[in-house]
């Protein structure tokens, strides 16, 4: 009897060891779970808009927070887009977020990419400003359109380095076209990036 309980006591670190081993599997198999199911609600419906629809475009960073002008941006151009027959899946800001997160900005490789409208070009907003660079540089083979925009940056060193980094992204793109709404940020970018063009806000294209 004494020597089947000196049997089981050496066992207990063994049955311990494969306790905690088999915890750490569960742990990491219901977190990778977690991620992967995260991912692919993430990312299916883009894909399906790209399988289904070869002419497909994406609106991308409307958006779906409380700024009233965004909204009404963001409205004149799926409205333009309806009426010219031009088929397009939006994606809001903070799905484009979630991308960048996971690094999947890449997403929309050879489909035509709208950037709406708005003021978020520059130092005001930078990460708005990093992730823009970072979706012009992943989708290389992508039409690039920014409905007009606001260009802004600062007055300083780093002011400066950023749009020397906006200058080099833009303009390493094959197909890509800037829209400015102003005067100011036409005359700041004008014969600096490739193609722009100075146009009215997108709001002024909607009737009462």
């Amino acid at each position: 009897m004494f020597r089947q309980i000196k049997q089981y006591i050496r066992l207990i670190p063994v049955i311990s060891s494969v306790y905690t081993f088999l915890w750490k599997c569960k742990r990491r198999i219901r977190k990778n779970y977690r991620k992967d199911k995260y991912l692919f609600s993430l990312l299916c419906p883009i894909y399906k808009a790209k399988i289904f629809h070869r002419n497909i475009s994406f609106l991308i960073f409307t958006p779906d927070y409380n700024n009233i002008g965004d909204h009404g941006i963001a409205l004149a151009e799926t409205t333009l887009l309806y009426k010219n027959g031009i088929p397009f899946f939006e994606v809001p800001y903070s799905i484009i977020y979630q991308l960048n997160q996971q690094d999947k900005l890449w997403i929309f490789n050879g489909r035509r990419i709208f950037f709406t409208g708005g003021g978020y070009l520059g130092t005001i907003w930078i990460e708005n400003d990093k992730m823009v660079r970072k979706i012009v540089t992943d989708n290389p083979k992508s039409e690039i359109i920014f409905f007009p925009n606001t260009v802004y940056y600062e007055n300083s060193p780093e002011g400066e380095r950023l749009f020397r980094e906006s200058i080099e992204v833009f303009n390493s793109h094959h197909n890509l076209t800037v829209f400015l709404r102003e005067q100011i940020s036409y005359n700041k970018v004008h014969n600096i990036y490739n193609n722009t063009y100075l146009v009215p806000d997108m709001v002024f294209s909607m009737t009462v």
